[in-house]
């Protein structure tokens, strides 16, 4: 883990030629919200992270964010049910068209849909990969028009 961390912080994939983005990592487990937040410095995005649903919305609330890297299984509120109140409008007018990346270890048939269907944009099974993420990443920009 060592040499992966020194990798990361010395090796930096930053393009200076992109616009910058809002991006919010939520994960209740300290471990993958660290690794993930980590990942995406690392393609160059300024993260700002929070460990479940209920605290997402409230940030969310207080300012506009272009990307949502969100945790499914989650308490007191999942991410499925978060997702769902940021489409509604719960979240601020502002984030009800935030990409919404489902990053989760479910991934068993029928997971995914179930996201999709939620209001999320994408899916990621976890253990992340930087080239799965940066992907992702890379369709929400485009999605959005960010590039």
């Amino acid at each position: 883990m060592d040499e992966q961390r020194f990798s990361l912080e010395s090796d930096s994939k930053v393009d200076a030629g992109k616009k910058p983005v809002r991006l919010l990592v939520v994960d209740d487990n300290p471990n993958n919200l660290l690794i993930t937040s980590k990942l995406s410095q690392y393609l160059g995005y300024d993260a700002e992270t929070t460990n479940n649903g209920v605290d997402a919305l409230s940030l969310l609330k207080d300012k506009p964010f272009d990307i949502v890297l969100m945790d499914v299984r989650m308490a007191p509120m999942n991410g499925i049910e978060a997702a769902q109140k940021i489409r509604s409008g719960e979240a601020g007018d502002h984030n009800a068209k935030a990409y919404i990346i489902a990053v989760t270890a479910h991934a068993l048939q029928g997971d995914k849909e179930k996201c999709l269907s939620s209001g999320m944009d994408d899916y990621l099974s976890k253990p992340l990969t930087l080239d799965r993420l940066q992907d992702s990443l890379n369709r929400a920009r485009s999605r959005l028009s960010l590039d």
